[in-house]
């Protein structure tokens, strides 16, 4: 599925994206995910975003690392979900 959300307020506006596209099963999964998170960013244009990546075990590498050209990462936390993934 996609799912798109916008909010247009004057003082805080915001859009989200989310998808449970299974990109794991391609030869590199960061270029995958990286690829679609460049185009939902190409899109939207947003001054920052937060990103949030579930992942099921078993993995198929580590948590995938995003770059994106013009942004940073400021803040990186993962979870584990009781045995059953990380987020």
């Amino acid at each position: 599925y996609w799912t798109i959300h916008v909010t247009p307020e004057p003082h805080c506006s915001y859009a989200s994206f989310e998808t449970n596209l299974p990109l794991h099963d391609t030869q590199n999964t960061t270029d995958s995910y990286s690829a679609l998170l460049k185009r939902v960013t190409d899109f939207f244009l947003p001054a920052s975003f937060t990103l949030s990546f579930f992942a099921e075990f078993p993995l198929p590498s580590e948590m995938p690392h995003f770059h994106l050209p013009g942004y940073s990462v400021k803040y990186k936390t993962t979870c584990d979900l009781e045995g059953r993934g990380k987020v």
